[in-house]
């Protein structure tokens, strides 16, 4: 089978990127072509081979009329080229580029999260689409004009640490400026350094807690409130690394997860990571956080945007490695069970089958 994947940029530390990175190299071990088409993607190699073509165009980043019909062009060209039975968006900017250049019936469009409306594109585009959370789903419902006749598939996200470029793991170990001392917590926040993500709050928590205990913070990520790290650096021991291209030695690192987003997720795949390796994580009550974390059984949900209650749960879980262990393992089992790599490759490749000619 000949697919087209359609991504709005393929970056290091974007969830998305990395779902769409891993559906593609399982993809072509099964057997089948795949081109992906992006708007942009980082310098740094891929460690397998897959076909890419950039196009500026494709950016809702950089969206005008003009870039918008430009970009129609685009796939039009590509797919009289290279003759797809499955167009497969994962953004809705793209996916409505490609509606006017391809049929439905081989169109399909995964939400990657619950985005606020921008501009006059709707989200869902086509009638074939895939919810990787309860969340999404309940959100695509919300907004369609027309659920029933929706082809709408609930194919569970999943994680993996698949080593997706290149010399991960030497750049990594080589870059990690923080020594884990036995006798100290570190405690991690992972993801992009923006306002939705709770970044502030994460660091009005960290002024918070006691000075006494022997604890360490790692930042990982990059964003426009950088800046406001520099705040708390001579009050607590804090790491700050911009970008990794191998995750896992971080999450090895890491005692205490902290997931402070402050509205609805779609499902960050720092959750899922997370929990593949066992780590205790303390997240905000919010839609898709909840779908996995049922509070002080696999995770410690908090209200979003309450800096006190995530104080009082991290210092409750620095003092008791017991209860850091029973939190973890219980993650990893839910984790395991609902949010498997193999199920969500087979489940799509399932769907690409009934969608097309092969069907």
């Amino acid at each position: 089978m000949r697919i087209i994947l359609l991504a709005d940029s393929i970056e290091v530390c974007n969830g998305a990127a990395k779902h769409i990175l891993l559906l593609a190299k399982y993809l072509q071990k099964r057997g089948h072509t795949v081109l992906l088409l992006t708007s942009s993607k980082e310098n740094i190699p891929l460690a397998f081979e897959l076909q890419i073509i950039e196009c500026r165009f494709l950016s809702h980043r950089k969206r005008s009329i003009l870039n918008f019909i430009r970009g129609i062009f685009f796939i039009n060209k590509t797919i009289r080229h290279f003759k797809p039975d499955i167009i497969h968006a994962h953004h809705f900017y793209c996916a409505n580029q490609a509606k006017f250049v391809t049929n439905k019936r081989n169109l399909i469009l995964t939400l990657h999260g619950i985005i606020p409306k921008v501009g006059y594109l709707p989200h869902l585009v086509g009638i074939n689409i895939i919810a990787g959370t309860f969340a999404i789903k309940k959100y695509i419902i919300q907004i369609s004009n027309n659920y029933s006749n929706l082809n709408l598939a609930s194919i569970p996200f999943a994680a993996s640490f698949d080593n997706l470029f290149l010399n991960s793991e030497k750049k990594s170990n080589k870059k990690l400026p923080i020594i884990n001392n036995l006798n100290e917590i570190i405690i991690g926040f992972i993801g992009r350094l923006v306002e939705e993500k709770g970044i502030n709050i994460f660091l009005e928590t960290l002024a918070k807690l006691n000075t006494k205990l022997k604890i360490k913070v790692l930042i990982v990520g990059e964003g426009i409130l950088s800046s406001t790290i520099l705040k708390i650096i001579n009050k607590i021991k804090v790491t700050h690394i911009k970008t990794v291209t191998s995750i896992k030695p971080i999450y090895n690192l890491i005692d205490i997860l902290i997931i402070p987003s402050l509205g609805m997720e779609g499902l960050p795949l720092v959750l899922l990571e997370a929990g593949l390796l066992k780590k205790c994580v303390i997240a905000s009550n919010v839609d898709g956080l909840s779908d996995v974390i049922i509070h002080n059984q696999n995770g410690i949900l908090i209200p979003p945007g309450n800096s006190d209650e995530l104080t009082k749960w991290i210092n409750e879980l620095i003092i008791s490695k017991s209860k850091r262990i029973q939190l973890g393992n219980n993650l990893y089992k839910t984790v395991r069970q609902n949010n498997n790599l193999k199920k969500m490759i087979d489940q799509t490749e399932q769907l690409y089958f009934k969608l097309s000619s092969y069907g």
